[in-house]
């Protein structure tokens, strides 16, 4: 279970589990599980992809905005760049312990991408390349 904080200074706590990872599937069509399939793997799509992850953070959220009384564009509207790096913060280091004791090595591969993102954005590159240890990880969808 992770916690950020919107621009607002509002606190919200991400926890992905069994069930959570089945309605993002269900909802969005997106198999947190199978990161690395496809021409371009989830995991790659998430991490350049600012639309993308914040559909699958709005997910595993709704219950607590909706529970506040916000509309989705409320939710989304309180995300400044402070407030999207806190929430992606928390969506990779929740990604990475769901799969930590599961699965280690798919766990040590989101931390080498997320480690490697600061970098290409600094550097100005696409961080589109694959690590080779990606192409050598098996999927498993719960």
């Amino acid at each position: 279970m992770k916690t950020f904080t919107d621009g607002m200074n509002r606190n919200w706590t991400l926890t992905l589990n069994v069930g959570a990872i089945r309605k993002v599937k269900a909802t969005l069509s997106i198999d947190l599980c199978d990161l690395h399939s496809g021409e371009k793997p989830l995991v790659l799509r998430l991490a350049n992809d600012l639309a993308l992850l914040f559909d699958v953070i709005v997910e595993l959220t709704r219950g607590q905005w909706e529970a506040s009384g916000l509309t989705r564009e409320q939710f989304e509207a309180a995300f400044d760049g402070v407030g999207v790096q806190s929430a992606a913060d928390a969506f990779w280091g929740e990604l990475a312990d769901f799969f930590r004791r599961w699965k280690p090595a798919l766990s040590a591969l989101i931390e080498e991408i997320v480690l490697s993102l600061p970098a290409a954005v600094e550097s100005g590159e696409p961080s589109g390349t694959v690590p080779e240890s990606l192409a050598s990880t098996p999927t498993s969808t719960p």
